[in-house]
């Protein structure tokens, strides 16, 4: 398996020099920046990219075409070493763009299915999952893992790293026992994230902890305003979140607060909930939802260079989308939405973005808007939509 410890963006910067001459290979994974949290971390990352990058010498014009960016049999070339020095700012690069896939223990054929079809379809990126409890559970005073599970999703790792997948890694929530003191609580988290960190860090991208817990409690689902009291509570477990990857990972750390609808009120909120815990993640991820509308979708570029702006770190759009329901028209105009609001997103440079499935989760022509997000269908065949889809995930990847 190949490490991408400098989060995926050199791919993608390194792909801007291929015009002037063959790919040059991703640098091997660092811990130059491992010891270091917040936004020194974040700093010390940007700085080791961008010097690599810069000290790469454009070799002689190429004998034979290069593969396309991301391939799993591309060859890799090696990198000269170079010093390292930490700079106040580096700015971000494009990365890419992909989809949700929910991982299935159950049928691990039909997971692999997914990411040779998400590659088919032109993504560069993977968002996948593992499930509440899945992984392991608490006994006997520590978190322990589920040995054949975490086979699972190393397997399911490998498969989008042979497909040349950059992956973000969702672990949404996390068990809770009430008798828990927040401290127990955060200890067993550690736990649980350092292990599967030592399992699947050499692949993972990016680590995402919790999801849409800005109106929810963490640990209870109740819900909740987002007080400061609330998220000094999230911040520090976040932090725990990250101690533990850290130990096996230099990948960086997002959560997500909820993302519909996408307005100036929306955006308020998303500041509010950064502005008290964005110390501990190191990119800055959101969901946005701007349905069809041109004006709520040229809405998302410019958050997102907001909330860049404000934090200083990169930004993640982990999921966006339409459902294939009757209130949102005819195939044709969700598909145009969608290759809109791609188009949108990129524009503004994210870290990543990803669509919120690939596939559907529910059968063809159900009404309950969760569950018919993809653009194929549950069975894998394809949505009429899903060419110019494509074709935008393409436009991406291949620029």
């Amino acid at each position: 398996m190949s490490s991408r410890a400098l989060w995926g963006l050199a791919g993608l910067l390194v792909g801007l020099l291929i015009a002037a001459g063959p790919a040059v290979a991703q640098p091997p994974p660092s811990n130059l920046c491992a010891g270091l949290t917040g936004d020194a971390y974040t700093r010390c990352l940007y700085a080791e990219l961008d010097d690599r990058l810069r000290a790469v010498e454009r070799p002689p014009a190429p004998t034979s075409t290069p593969r396309p960016s991301g391939s799993p049999s591309a060859t890799p070339r090696p990198t000269p070493t170079v010093s390292v020095t930490v700079r106040p700012s580096v700015p971000p690069a494009r990365s890419g763009v992909g989809a949700m896939v929910f991982t299935d223990r159950g049928n691990p054929t039909n997971t692999e299915k997914d990411i040779a079809a998400l590659r088919e379809a032109g993504a560069t990126w993977i968002r996948m999952d593992i499930p509440k409890g899945a992984a392991g559970s608490v006994r006997g005073g520590r978190w322990q893992p589920d040995v054949g599970a975490m086979n699972f999703y190393d397997q399911a790792a490998e498969w989008a790293d042979a497909a040349g997948l950059q992956i973000a890694l969702v672990m949404a929530d996390f068990d809770n026992d009430a008798a828990w003191t927040d401290d127990q609580h955060r200890g067993f988290l550690s736990q649980y994230t350092e292990h599967v960190a030592s399992r699947l860090g050499d692949d993972v991208d990016l680590w995402q902890v919790y999801n849409e817990h800005d109106g929810r409690d963490y640990r209870t689902f109740a819900p909740t305003n987002a007080t400061p009291t609330y998220l000094n509570r999230l911040r520090l477990t976040l932090e725990a979140a990250r101690t533990g990857l850290r130990k096996h990972s230099s990948a960086p750390l997002t959560t997500t607060p909820f993302g519909y609808p996408v307005d100036d009120s929306r955006y308020d909120k998303w500041v509010t909930f950064f502005d008290g815990i964005g110390s501990s993640i190191d990119v800055i991820g959101v969901h946005a939802y701007p349905e069809r509308s041109p004006v709520v979708i040229s809405r998302v570029p410019q958050y997102i260079r907001q909330l860049r702006a404000r934090y200083g770190k990169p930004v993640a759009v982990l999921e966006f989308g339409l459902p294939e329901v009757s209130g949102y028209g005819p195939p044709a105009e969700i598909g145009k939405a969608v290759v809109a609001q791609i188009s949108a997103i990129m524009t503004a440079d994210p870290f990543c973005a990803t669509l919120y499935q690939l596939r559907d989760r529910g059968p063809t022509g159900s009404t309950d808007g969760e569950q018919v997000f993809g653009i194929l269908r549950n069975d894998f065949t394809r949505k009429p939509y899903y060419g110019p889809v494509s074709a935008e995930l393409k436009r991406w990847r291949d620029r």
